[in-house]
């Protein structure tokens, strides 16, 4: 590049007269060394590195050559079998939120959940909005990558983990609590022993099936609408029992049953974010149309059902039942015990599918965080049988199993509702999360294209509406935020010690004595440091603007851990702002001498063919591309492009 600008850290040598690259030990080199190892030869050549350079290469016959190969075009789901996927979840928690919601609303439980519905009902255009912005996996994590820090995204990504194991625990524990209605079994072992199946089944790499989900969505819902004709016709021959339940005490005032049923009821939606979590493998506008139709399931089957067990059971029945309560209905509603055990049947079928959900959905989060380099590699080691992430099933079975027996062993038969507190506290946490990602996708992504666009006062109700439930939730059970917390500090602190890992292994290596053992051992731990700054990094610019250009640099120096950045201009033919990005780029190194700096000319056309040639060329997975916001005139979309994150924007 030519001689550095003066700066105090100004430690790079230039390029030599001849071209060849000169080598140096950089300042922050040398501030990781301790000061008795500086003169040793062994660790000094471990830090040697390069100045920036600029380099041209034309990828464009590669491009050509992938773009001629045979696509494997995949299957994209339906609207029915996409609807079947997320509806088992969004519809299952109508077995365990009616009882819940009732056991505080009392006989106000129905109204509480319409106001569920309604937001809900605001969350449809969000979700709507943020999927035709990012039509990418990954729900929330991806949209605060893709609009916030790597930091911010990663926490976020915590709540949904934890989100995750207790979706798992509850459904496995009330699938076991359900089928004890047709089978007395023991719960613990019963509850362990459908955990360990399916994680089993994970690793084998049997996965949900649109098929086998339609089919059991199906019969899920016509087991519901036999539960509901028959308690209309029980309604109807014995009407007094709304009458008592009107009169007999309730558990809160009226306000406060509103508030706390709603609270409770916030429950009856989990799995509405799911949809957002396979958006890729959907079909053009069926997102959309998953979203219309959980909403619809939902604000019609809660409230009725809620209101159909207030009508044709005494309270005290909903109450001691709270957590099979439909299948209790089932019982009383018919003579004999036929439909309850055919609801308790349903629940348990829907409730382990559920159960299976969480195992996939878990196993797509934590490798892409993974490869994102928030989780440790670790993870995303496969078996040699099956070629699945069993560590990753594995953890999550250990954190699922160890959250079911503690809670279990603390609190009982009232295990389930602290389960659902906990579930309901993380998965409210990613719903707030989700509108305020949204909110920021508005002012910082505003360029991208989008079909749907959410109303900026429909964002603050629905966040707002969040935020209450949470209130809510932790004022009826203090506790459940105390087991919250714990395992989101086992989560988060896993992400935190992998953020500032290479700050913890400076601190390591500086607090290692000098003698003749440790030598070799803090020459390892300085290999192993620079092993991971060296991941290189690419930013794809067609902007010559040094401004530009350097909000990409901050981007990378304040969120990724990487010494080396390659600014990639994509060009078909030459222009002046070629060399003007050459030199800027150039500028740039000199500034930040912390960092190597590289540009990288691509001759041929950018599309998703030459970023696939790019990554092969340099090694490069495009999860570690970058790109500044796109603008409605871009000529491709988000999705197509593999992973590659929206870091800037050229306004």
């Amino acid at each position: 590049w030519g001689q550095k600008m003066d700066s105090p850290d100004s430690d790079r040598l230039s390029v030599n007269s001849n071209g060849s690259e000169e080598q140096y030990v950089s300042n922050e080199a040398m501030r990781l060394i301790p000061s008795a190892y500086e003169d040793s030869p062994l660790i000094l050549d471990l830090v040697k590195r390069t100045a920036g350079e600029k380099s041209f290469v034309d990828l464009s016959g590669q491009a050509a050559e992938i773009g001629d190969r045979p696509k494997v075009h995949h299957k994209k789901l339906s609207e029915w079998p996409a609807t079947a996927i997320c509806g088992n979840d969004i519809t299952s928690s109508c077995l365990y939120v009616i009882g819940v919601s009732t056991a505080v609303a009392g006989i106000w439980a129905p109204v509480g959940l319409l106001f569920v519905a309604f937001i809900l009902f605001l969350y449809r255009n969000i979700y709507a909005e943020v999927g035709s912005a990012l039509p990418l996996n990954g729900a929330s994590y991806t949209l605060l990558l893709n609009t916030t820090t790597k930091m911010v995204s990663g926490l976020a990504a915590c709540l949904t983990l934890i989100s995750y194991t207790a979706t798992a625990v509850v459904s496995a524990y009330s699938a076991i609590d359900y089928f004890i209605n047709i089978y007395p079994v023991p719960v613990v072992p019963c509850v362990i022993a459908l955990l360990v199946f399916f994680a089993i089944l994970t690793i084998l790499g049997i996965t949900e099936s649109s098929v086998v989900a339609l089919i059991i969505f199906i019969i899920h819902l016509a087991t519901l609408a036999i539960l509901e004709i028959c308690a209309i016709i029980y309604v109807v021959k014995h009407p007094h029992i709304i009458v008592e339940n009107w009169h007999a005490p309730q558990p809160n005032p009226l306000g406060p049953a509103l508030f706390y049923g709603f609270g409770a009821g916030m429950l009856g939606i989990t799995g509405f974010e799911t949809s957002a979590n396979f958006i890729e493998e959907q079909g053009k506008g069926v997102f959309p149309k998953t979203l219309r139709n959980m909403w619809i399931i939902v604000a019609y089957l809660n409230p009725t059902l809620a209101l159909l067990s207030i009508m044709t059971m005494p309270m005290e029945v909903i109450l001691n039942n709270s957590s099979s309560v439909l299948a209790q209905m089932g019982l009383t509603v018919v003579d004999g015990r036929w439909l309850g055990i055919l609801v308790s049947a349903d629940a348990f079928l829907v409730l382990s599918g559920g159960v299976l959900t969480s195992y996939v959905g878990v196993n797509g989060l934590i490798r892409r965080m993974s490869l994102d380099r928030l989780l440790p590699k670790y993870f995303l080691q496969t078996n040699r049988w099956r070629g699945t992430t069993h560590w990753i099933t594995l953890t999550f079975l250990a954190l699922c199993s160890s959250l079911f027996l503690v809670l279990y062993y603390s609190y009982g038969d009232d295990a389930l509702n602290s389960l659902a507190g906990v579930y309901t506290i993380a998965f409210l946490s990613v719903m707030t999360l989700f509108a305020l990602g949204d909110y920021i996708l508005k002012y910082k992504r505003r360029r991208i294209p989008r079909e749907f666009r959410a109303v900026k006062i429909s964002i603050f109700v629905a966040g707002a509406g969040c935020i209450s439930a949470l209130i809510a939730n932790i004022i009826m059970a203090p506790h459940n935020l105390s087991w919250f917390t714990v395992y989101y500090a086992i989560t988060a602190g896993m992400v935190l010690l992998m953020y500032f890992r290479v700050k913890i292994l400076k601190l390591v290596i500086h607090s290692i004595p000098k003698g003749r053992y440790t030598k070799r051992l803090v020459s390892r731990l300085i290999a192993h440091t620079y092993a991971i700054n060296h991941q290189s990094l690419i930013f794809l610019t067609s902007s010559d603007k040094i401004s530009h250009l350097n909000k990409a640099v901050l981007y990378v120096r304040e969120n990724e851990i990487t010494n080396n950045l390659k600014i990639v201009h994509i060009y078909e033919e030459e222009t002046p702002a070629l060399q003007t990005i050459v030199d800027n780029v150039k500028t740039l190194d000199s500034i930040y001498p912390k960092m190597k700096i590289d540009f990288v000319g691509v001759k041929g056309a950018f599309g998703p063919d030459m970023l696939e040639a790019i990554s092969i060329h340099y090694g490069i997975p495009k999860n570690m591309m970058f790109i500044s916001c796109p603008s409605s005139q871009f000529s491709e979309k988000v999705d197509t492009l593999g992973g590659v994150r929206i870091i800037t924007t050229t306004d």
